[in-house]
């Protein structure tokens, strides 16, 4: 699982795919996609509680999309308001939109 929703005891389920291959270039302030598809600003690189490995909190410039606010099990990860924000692993973001068939 990639993304989730950390304000439910339901996680929210993204993509299995991976779009990203150079994580290393990604860093806080950049402005990326997630899944290729959901424009947003990266405000979070680091481990979390969610699982293994490093994560991206996103916010999204679509606020319908989000599913967190930053807190995950009451430790803040980044801050935004009205749930805009999601975690996703760094190969879910991509620097350009993928076109979907």
């Amino acid at each position: 699982r990639d993304c989730f929703d950390c304000n439910s005891s339901n996680f929210f389920f993204v993509s299995s795919s991976c779009f990203n291959h150079d994580t290393d270039s990604l860093k806080i302030g950049d402005r990326i996609y997630v899944n290729g598809q959901w424009l947003g600003v990266i405000l979070y690189i680091g481990e979390t509680t969610l699982g293994k490995g490093e994560w991206a909190g996103i916010v999204l410039d679509d606020a319908s999309l989000g599913k967190t606010n930053g807190i995950v099990r009451g430790r803040c990860y980044f801050q935004t308001t009205d749930n805009r924000g999601i975690f996703c692993r760094l190969t879910k973001l991509t620097r350009e939109k993928i076109l979907s068939d």
